[in-house]
């Protein structure tokens, strides 16, 4: 699952590469992915930390026309029981403090980034990052992503609405949003769009199409400066 490589994409690209239904497989052996969503401190809103995208990771492994049949989603770093904080954060799930933590809820997906050690990170193989409204990391933070994607794991930043990127204390490659109208290009030979489904040209036109307004937006890397949505 792994490469040696920093990886940045968002969540269109994810959903792309395993979202276009190819030849159907089934499973001999299962294949561990560990995965998880990433809670950052300065997106967060009265004490409560907020993930704009609960559901990505569940909903991508109920999908069994998508998703590889010997996949096996996890989250290495799961609790067990839901606690008092997340009740708080999802009341209108019904759950109660110390009821089992199911792959349907969306706490078994989150993972604390100011908590999350390097050897812990490591255990991963895609940490989804939603930037979702400000982003400021402490240094720390930063470094443990960095050494997460040197050593192979792949970093997933999601731009969910117009977020705005501290340039300084950001992520550990700066980058930008910008809306465009022209056609997209892509590499069609880049691992990730060859595996587990491979793409076409025609698939990446479809992924940049949201409807008539035909919005898209792209990750563009900046080498210094403030990082905001333009």
């Amino acid at each position: 699952m792994k490469t040696s490589r920093l990886t940045f994409f968002a969540a269109f690209a994810f959903t792309a590469m395993v979202g276009t239904a190819q030849t159907t497989n089934y499973a001999t052996e299962s294949t561990p992915v560990k995965v998880g969503t990433l809670l950052v401190r300065s997106q967060s809103s009265s004490g409560y930390y907020i993930n704009p995208v609960p559901y990505v990771w569940s909903a991508f492994d109920r999908d069994s026309l998508t998703r590889p049949a010997n996949w096996d989603i996890q989250n290495p770093l799961a609790p067990a029981q839901w606690s008092a904080n997340n009740v708080a954060r999802y009341t209108g799930v019904g759950a109660v403090t110390g009821q089992k933590v199911l792959k349907a809820d969306p706490p078994y997906w989150e993972v604390a980034l100011s908590n999350l050690t390097d050897a812990q990170a490591a255990r991963f193989d895609v940490l989804l990052l939603p930037a979702y409204s400000f982003i400021q990391l402490s240094g720390a933070e930063r470094e443990t992503l960095r050494k997460f994607c040197d050593q192979g794991g792949t970093l997933w930043v999601d731009s969910v609405g117009d977020p705005v990127v501290d340039g300084v204390n950001g992520l550990p490659v700066a980058f930008n949003v910008a809306t465009s109208g022209g056609a997209l290009g892509a590499d069609l030979d880049h691992p990730l769009l060859r595996s587990p489904n491979p793409l076409n040209s025609v698939d990446i036109a479809d992924l940049s199409s949201v409807g008539a307004s035909t919005v898209r937006k792209r990750l563009i890397q900046v080498s210094s400066g403030t990082v905001s949505n333009i």
